[in-house]
């Protein structure tokens, strides 16, 4: 009952002086809305790479960096390696746009990779044919023989004929296949930047094999050799390159939340010293110190309510917002991923740091001298 009368009582004190209570719940605000959308727009890369990875690759391993041809060979010969693909996305101009190819040999991403083929067959990839994704294919109007001007920036530009389209490009994001010899023979350049997909043998545990090829790259300065989780949280970090973006945000948050939080305790100790005959006349009524230090402590947690439940329901839609923007530029493919847990952490550490912030205040009410105050 004591505990209801305090809170009953610190319900009607914060509306007592609307302005104070609202400017101090705006910065909470501001901070939930922030942390919310951080934790959503990093749920959701994680999502999004988990759900590219698992629905269109079947590789076990992954080598990213500089690999030429010697080295993809090597790999290939290890023991328990049923198959490998080499894979390049340079930068070119396509229909008059800057955008990138994907390299690929058609033969060994059957086994590799799902493009989620609509039309054509992959074996028609091949020579000047290239695979469009559907959404190029609606937007320019092309089909299986049209023609697709590519600049390589090596030489004059080259004419590849629509052999296919394809729906699933979460893997890379890109929107145009071509077989990836045709590729090195345009740009030699790139012929030893490319990634390597393995895929271990029926039977070969991927550990089996990491360590002969993890030993063979050492070699090759510039490599990595990542599992299918790990090349899912090198995909997450690197989802529109934001991992120094997620980084200073939540530095913000954190930042906001102490400010929010000496808002309170300042707010508090103010309004301690301006009610001091109020709570004077409180104690003389029978309000004990405890009742009265609990008054103080749940205003402060009101007072983080009224600004972190908007702020958190702000951010819960700005992040989405921004989680299916990003995503869908990434991969083709909206997704949007929530974690409840953090968001309850996030609310629950805010309110902790309110209730931490009240203690103070709420002490030097209880020590106030009933008869003093009211004098």
């Amino acid at each position: 009952r004591g505990v209801a009368v305090a809170v009953a009582l610190a319900r009607d004190n914060s509306t007592a002086n609307p302005r104070r209570t609202a400017a101090t719940a705006a910065i909470l605000t501001i901070g939930l809305a922030a942390a919310a959308a951080v934790s959503i727009v990093a749920t959701s890369a994680r999502a999004s790479a988990r759900d590219a990875i698992d629905g269109t690759s079947h590789a076990d391993l992954y080598v990213l960096g500089n690999v030429g041809p010697g080295l993809a060979r090597a790999i290939a010969a290890q023991p328990g390696v049923r198959t490998t693909m080499r894979i390049d996305s340079p930068l070119v101009e396509v229909a008059g746009a800057r955008t990138r190819v994907d390299g690929i040999d058609p033969g060994r991403a059957a086994l590799l990779m799902n493009y989620g083929v609509r039309t054509g067959a992959r074996t028609a990839l091949r020579g000047n044919a290239v695979f469009v994704s559907t959404l190029q294919a609606d937007r320019h109007g092309w089909h299986i023989g049209s023609p697709v001007t590519i600049n390589f920036g090596q030489g004059a530009p080259r004419t590849l004929l629509v052999a296919g389209t394809f729906a699933d490009k979460r893997f890379t994001g890109d929107d145009y296949l071509m077989p990836i010899t045709t590729l090195f023979r345009d740009m030699p350049d790139q012929l030893d930047s490319s990634d390597v997909l393995i895929r271990a043998a029926p039977g070969t545990r991927p550990r089996a094999i990491r360590s002969a090829i993890g030993t063979l790259i050492r070699g090759y300065p510039g490599n990595s050799l990542l599992t299918a989780a790990q090349y899912q949280s090198a995909q997450a970090a690197d989802l529109g390159d934001l991992g120094h973006i997620l980084g200073v945000l939540t530095a913000f948050v954190a930042l906001t939340v102490l400010i929010a939080a000496l808002g309170i305790a300042n707010g508090l100790a103010l309004s301690v010293t301006e009610r001091a005959r109020e709570f004077g006349v409180m104690r003389a009524l029978g309000l004990t110190r405890r009742q009265l230090g609990a008054m103080i402590r749940a205003e402060s947690v009101i007072m983080c309510l009224l600004g972190a439940l908007p702020g958190a329901a702000i951010g819960i839609g700005a992040g989405a917002a921004l989680a299916a923007a990003l995503t869908r530029g990434q991969t083709g493919v909206a997704t949007i991923g929530v974690s409840p847990v953090q968001l309850a952490a996030a609310l629950a550490a805010t309110c902790l740091a309110a209730l931490l912030a009240g203690i103070v205040p709420a002490r030097h009410a209880g020590r106030v001298p009933a008869l003093r105050a009211i004098e």
